[in-house]
């Protein structure tokens, strides 16, 4: 049998490792990975809620351009309700981005939409179906 004195001796190493601040230390990384996925995923909500509205804001000009022309509208996907699934609304904006710029001169003539603006906000969507990707 130990005598108190040896049990405590034996403990010595054991005391160490946790009055080592590195051991406080070892959650940290997983909390701090946990933080940072947490803002990545924040901050990919709000571009995501940033990029409908402007989606929003560049189908309304679209519709008012083309009110009278059905089969433009419907040749954009306008005549449908978006989708509300992220991943199926991504597509859905990359659908209409990517077709607009061929009814780009009735927009330019009357609102001045050049078709850099549909490519940059081409490049916002493939940036945020990336991101989501990377997730």
């Amino acid at each position: 049998m130990m005598s108190d004195q040896q049990f405590a001796e034996t403990l010595i190493p054991f005391k160490n490792l946790l009055d080592n601040k590195k051991t406080e230390k070892v959650g940290q990384p997983l909390m701090e990975q946990h933080s940072l996925a947490y803002c990545v995923k924040a901050q990919w909500q709000t571009d995501f809620q940033s990029a409908q509205r402007t989606y929003q804001e560049y189908t309304a000009l679209v519709r008012s351009a083309y009110q009278y022309e059905r089969h433009v509208l419907s040749e954009l996907h306008l005549n449908q309700v978006a989708p509300t699934d992220p991943d199926e609304w991504l597509d859905y904006a990359r659908f209409f981005y990517t077709n607009v710029p061929s009814y780009n001169a009735l927009l330019d003539q009357q609102f001045g939409l050049k078709p850099e603006v549909w490519a940059q906000a081409l490049v916002e969507i493939h940036a945020l179906i990336s991101a989501r990707y990377q997730q």
